[in-house]
């Protein structure tokens, strides 16, 4: 947002703070906030978001512990956890999910507890470049996919699967970033969540398609579930190019998914019964596109 510049005696410039923000972080007459100069542009903090969440997870009051839990308190936005444990076997749980906990590293580790900590300050004021990056990283997928498939190359996909969880590392720091810091319109931040979810649900869904191909291992990959294939990743693209549009129309966002309907009844009783075990997760993925119009809608209008 844009806000003019007021001088003050001295040559001193000030700017206003917008009024959300105030009310959010309670701030008042006389109170202080972080200024952070960074060249061309200045980060302003609220001391509220300055501090350092801790968290103590004792493992041992868990009856099973599941590397899962640790992946939710990521997302509840601590910065610093301590893990006490009595089994070595958790140590190994903790230490298989850290590469997907971005900014998390191991600063302590003793017999019967670790502590990780939030060691990447910084990278979390880049919101919106990450939330493109996911868009784009699952336009990559998706086309790599299609473009295997075209081909006939069932072996290429038990790389490209890997994607998917590059996808799930950088929606879970965005959803990090939403629950530690907000949003810059606090009342629409349902909506950019719900979004980044769906954008997760989606990778799910394409990595759901590599391994069914990879188990099923099809002489030949059917024509026609390529066809479809390719027509749900243009739907997916379409979506892309009206988030970041100035002037998006939705109409062809619900013309293309009652067409992937169509088609994908059309086509179902032909295919092959490996192809047939695909379709539900191109349907997923086209349900999930078509869900993604709704937070879209209540996000710009």
């Amino acid at each position: 947002m844009k806000r003019k510049l007021i001088e003050l005696g001295g040559g001193c410039l000030v700017v206003s703070i917008p009024s959300k923000f105030v009310k959010r972080n309670k701030l008042k007459k006389g109170g202080e906030v972080e200024v952070e100069d960074n060249g061309n542009y200045l980060t302003v903090a609220s001391e509220k978001s300055q501090e350092s969440q801790k968290l103590i997870l004792d493992t041992t009051e868990f009856k099973n512990f599941n590397r899962r839990i640790l992946n939710f308190v990521y997302k509840s936005g601590y910065d610093e956890v301590k893990i006490v444990f009595d089994d070595q076997e958790i140590l190994r749980q903790v230490e298989s999910i850290l590469p997907y906990l971005i900014g998390f590293e191991i600063v302590d580790q003793q017999p019967n507890y670790i502590i990780l900590k939030n060691i990447a300050s910084g990278i979390d004021e880049e919101f919106d470049r990450l939330l493109r990056r996911i868009f784009l990283s699952l336009k990559s997928f998706a086309g790599n996919i299609a473009a295997s498939l075209e081909e006939n190359d069932i072996n290429s996909l038990n790389e490209i699967k890997l994607m998917e969880q590059n996808n799930n590392r950088m929606t879970d720091f965005l959803l990090r970033i939403l629950k530690k810091k907000g949003f810059t319109e606090e009342d629409r931040i349902l909506f950019i969540y719900s979004i980044i979810r769906d954008l997760e649900k989606i990778g799910d869904f394409y990595r759901n398609i590599c391994y069914t191909l990879i188990r099923e291992d099809p002489e030949k990959i059917n024509k026609e579930l390529v066809s479809i294939l390719k027509l749900v990743n243009a739907y997916y693209e379409m979506y892309y190019d009206i988030f970041y549009s100035k002037k998006p129309d939705l109409s062809g966002l619900f013309d293309s998914y009652d067409e992937i309907k169509q088609k994908s009844l059309e086509i179902f009783d032909r295919l092959d019964e490996s192809s047939r075990k695909v379709i539900p997760y191109v349907m997923h993925i086209a349900y999930t596109i078509n869900h993604l119009v709704g937070p879209y809608y209540e996000l710009n209008f």
